[in-house]
């Protein structure tokens, strides 16, 4: 894994896209991925995951930079994404 303090550590990840914010009329406009060992990672807006929210519910395996925002929160920087087939979790 690859570490840049003001970039973050560069991973790959799993998990499922859920919405975490709206705007005023109703549309998505933040997504978070939520992976198996329950850890959630905020999507930034910027890179590949500006079209994430268009993948709602979808399973997808994401890479790019986590790093830890203002708040605590997880967030990647999603350089690249593919989508994944359903599974039985």
């Amino acid at each position: 894994m690859d570490r840049d303090p003001e970039k973050g550590e560069r991973q790959t990840i799993r998990g499922i896209v859920v919405p975490f914010s709206w705007n005023e009329g109703g549309e998505v406009v933040d997504v978070a991925i939520d992976t198996r060992e329950e850890k959630r990672y905020h999507v930034d807006r910027s890179g590949a995951g500006a079209s994430l929210p268009r993948h709602v519910r979808s399973m997808v395996e994401a890479t790019g930079a986590v790093r830890l925002d203002d708040a605590g929160n997880m967030t990647i920087r999603v350089e690249s994404f593919t989508l994944e087939k359903m599974t039985n979790l």
